[in-house]
């Protein structure tokens, strides 16, 4: 021990010390590298997240949509048309028909008043239904006019979140376009069913923003999917 009471490799010890700390440059160098991993790692996760929820929604459309296509493909491709029987594609949007289709649990099929009615101030898809033992039966009776007195208590609204449009087109066995303007005894050769939709986030977002020109172009501009499918009639005539 020296004579001022230290010893002789103290003062080693303190520059050891002294070296191992970090100096206010390295610090912010150190936070510098973390802020930019961070900021990377950050990137990535919403890209992942982005692209997960566009799989998500498209999944969400594709099936909402395909699951209305094949009920109307199910249905339409079933309508029948007699000289009693008429058939009325009344506009774009709304189709109206007799088919036999299945009523009961017992698997049992009798002729039913059918309708489809999109609304496109609501957005809304509805099927519109009849039976034979309804009292509004009466396609028999009034085969110009059956489709006015549907069993509203069987009004089914089958889409009212994320179908923009859903239309119908009749074409004849040469591949002409058929505008029908009143109820025929005649089935087209084939109808086209168009349809457009978008996910349950994208259509919460439209309803706040009205309609008027390409209002809704840039919020559909990456979501919104067309589809369509055609249907020949079996039943109609050559």
């Amino acid at each position: 021990m020296s004579r001022n009471g230290k010893r002789p490799g103290d003062a080693a010890v303190r520059g050891r010390k002294s070296r191992a700390a970090f100096t206010l440059i390295e610090l912010m160098v150190s936070m510098a590298i973390l802020g930019l991993i961070m900021a990377i790692l950050f990137s990535i996760f919403e890209q992942v997240n982005k692209a997960w929820l566009n799989s998500e929604n498209r999944v969400e459309t594709f099936t909402q949509a395909r699951a209305i296509l094949d009920l109307l493909s199910r249905e339409v491709s079933q309508a029948v048309a007699t000289p009693t029987i008429t058939f009325y594609g009344k506009d774009i949007n709304d189709i109206y028909f007799v088919a036999p289709l299945n009523t009961d649990s017992g698997g049992l099929a009798d002729l039913c008043e059918v309708g489809y009615e999109f609304d496109p101030n609501q957005l809304t898809l509805r099927r519109r239904f009849t039976q034979s033992a309804n009292a509004a039966w009466d396609f028999y009776a009034n085969p110009a006019g059956w489709w006015r007195t549907f069993d509203t208590s069987k009004d089914v609204i089958l889409a009212d979140n994320g179908i923009l449009n859903v239309s119908f087109y009749y074409y004849d066995a040469n591949g002409n376009a058929i505008t029908y303007g009143v109820p025929v005894n005649k089935l087209p050769y084939s109808v086209v069913i168009s349809l457009d939709a978008v996910d349950s986030r994208t259509f919460a977002r439209l309803k706040l923003i009205p309609n008027v020109g390409t209002a809704w172009v840039p919020i559909t501009n990456s979501t919104l999917r067309s589809f369509s499918t055609t249907i020949y009639l079996p039943n109609s005539s050559p």
